[in-house]
């Protein structure tokens, strides 16, 4: 008899235990998607929500939301709000614990690349353990998550987190463990013909020892030549304060990144460079 009553009791204790872990999925996604609906849309939504989000566990990798999984299915459904009636100033903050500088290039290249050109920093917050850049911009509709999520893909960085206060402000944590920029990598006896430049280009050198590049005709190039480091801590910077037409450089040591750019400006090389790189590191 002692021993039906002992399995009963650990019968009973498994199944509450089953049961208090669904219960908590429930709650932990409930709250989460409340919160970037909004009490009310939430509350009038209610039953929707329940039918779309009907097995929990789906929005659940390692005991932990998947936020842009649920933000994309609110999307998809109609229910999350993204567009305002009329212009409004917004606020994005971006979280890391990587590199400021490389981390700040990473998100204003991703920015730019759905097509966010003008913000303003707002803050700057940097201590041992993360470091939070806070961009303000006015518009009538907020930074679809979801496309910020592929851009900064792209770039080897992934969204960890993502929260929403007061309707217009965004906050995201972001991995950028494998994170490397959108440049072109350069690779021994590869020519590159650079056209009409509307943004100082990059490139990755980290597998070459030597580059040469040649203005093309019409141009006036006055080089200014910058080498960056895996963080991109600069290196090394050249520059001619004199036109040229073609010039040779070996690569610094522990150099991953270099961009060319003019000493003046870029409509100097509009008529585009021809760069030819070689060896091997």
């Amino acid at each position: 008899m002692k021993y039906v009553v002992l399995i009963w009791l650990l019968c009973s204790w498994a199944y509450a235990g089953t049961v208090f872990a669904k219960e908590n999925i429930s709650q932990q996604l409930d709250s989460k998607i409340e919160s970037f609906l909004g009490a009310k849309s939430y509350t009038a939504n209610k039953a929707f929500i329940n039918i779309i989000f009907k097995n929990p566990k789906r929005f659940f990798t390692l005991n932990k939301i998947e936020d842009i999984k649920v933000i994309e299915t609110l999307k998809n459904n109609g229910l999350l709000q993204l567009f305002y009636k009329h212009p409004r100033q917004l606020s994005v903050s971006f979280k890391t614990n990587g590199t400021p500088l490389f981390f700040i290039k990473l998100v204003s290249h991703a920015l730019r690349s759905i097509g966010y050109y003008r913000y303003i920093t707002k803050e700057v917050n940097s201590s041992l353990s993360s470091f939070v850049w806070t961009i303000d911009f006015t518009s009538d509709y907020a930074i679809d998550p979801t496309i910020l999520y592929g851009a900064l893909n792209k770039l080897g960085c992934s969204i960890v987190n993502v929260s929403l206060t007061d309707k217009t402000f965004w906050h995201y944590q972001i991995d950028m463990q494998n994170a490397h920029l959108s440049s072109v990598k350069l690779q021994d006896n590869l020519q590159v013909n650079l056209n009409r430049p509307l943004y100082p280009p990059w490139f990755n050198v980290s597998a070459i020892k030597k580059i040469q590049i040649t203005s093309n005709a019409g141009n006036g190039w006055y080089p200014y030549i910058v080498f960056y480091d895996k963080d991109l801590k600069i290196l090394k910077i050249r520059k001619i304060n004199k036109k040229i037409a073609q010039i040779s450089l070996n690569m610094p040591k522990e150099s991953v990144y270099m961009k060319i750019n003019d000493l003046y400006t870029l409509q100097n090389i509009g008529n585009g460079l021809k760069i030819i790189a070689s060896g091997v590191r």
